[in-house]
């Protein structure tokens, strides 16, 4: 395989929303049936382990929960709420200029996995992951322009606590990259942790706030409960002190010298950050 040539009219190679599906192995026929059949498993056989909430939900809009535990949904239900759903949207950025139209075939490429070991740039060896490790991957997504999101990569192994992992991955991405970032939590109380940080942090920054995590004043009060938990929780851990302290080269062209100083002095440690709050 031979690397392409840059485009001699600017056009790059692979851009964010770029159209597909040219590659169709199924026939409309084909497609019909295999919607038609998950219709069949949703209404006939359902789902086993539904939350509370999901079963309140779903029997509210004409669900049921049938004698053996398992959540029904309605062919009719399904099909109301496929109808429903908006067909585009756009998905706003940190920065405006990672802004991300979803929908009508558009393409957006981005990391994904969360792998436990790694080969070390530096070594050679094979051996775990840290957080250090997300912070450097997520400063090179925010370099390259074939890749337009970044979905961790890597385990933050060195943390010692699954609350700890959750917590220092987010930090690590939102550190690394102004675009958007993506994570898994091991438990409710971790996302609503995370969710007030990534509040603090872009409420730090006018320039970011119309992307701020939770954008109302209700949601706000929320975030403002869940600040002390955030303290607590993370002046007990292991700060993520491997993290470098300089900003990433997206943040540092969005700032002035003064706030830049600033803000990477706050961010350098979540106790300086909850000090300044």
């Amino acid at each position: 395989m031979t690397r392409e040539r840059p485009k001699r009219d600017g056009r790059r190679p692979v851009w964010p929303g770029m159209i597909g599906g040219r590659y169709q192995p199924l026939t409309q026929a084909e497609i019909e049936r295999i919607h038609a059949t998950i219709l069949d498993v949703m209404e006939q056989i359902g789902f086993a382990d539904a939350t509370a909430s999901m079963v309140e939900l779903v029997t509210a809009a004409g669900g049921w929960l049938d004698g053996e535990g398992r959540l029904r949904f309605p062919r009719a239900l399904v099909e109301d709420v496929i109808a429903r759903a908006p067909r585009s949207f756009v998905l706003p950025g940190q920065d405006p200029a990672h802004d991300l139209e979803l929908g009508g075939g558009r393409v957006h490429m981005g990391t994904a996995g969360a792998a436990p070991f790694i080969v070390d740039f530096e070594t050679g060896l094979h051996r775990p992951t840290t957080t250090a490790d997300l912070y450097d991957i997520a400063r090179l997504v925010d370099t390259l322009d074939n890749i337009h999101f970044y979905w961790r990569s890597v385990v933050a192994r060195e943390m010692p606590t699954w609350d700890a992992i959750d917590l220092h991955t987010v930090y690590a991405c939102m550190q690394g990259t102004t675009k958007h970032i993506a994570s898994s939590f091991n438990n409710s109380t971790s996302v609503r942790t995370a969710v007030a940080m990534l509040d603090s942090l872009y409420r730090q920054q006018p320039s970011r706030k119309r992307t701020s995590a939770r954008s109302t004043s209700e949601n706000w009060a929320s975030s403002v409960r869940v600040r002390a938990t955030w303290r607590t929780s993370i002046a007990s851990r292991t700060s993520p002190r491997c993290i470098r302290a300089q900003p990433s080269p997206a943040r540092a062209r969005t700032s002035s010298s003064a706030d830049a100083t600033d803000a990477t002095a706050a961010r350098a440690s979540p106790k300086a950050s909850t000090a300044s709050s």
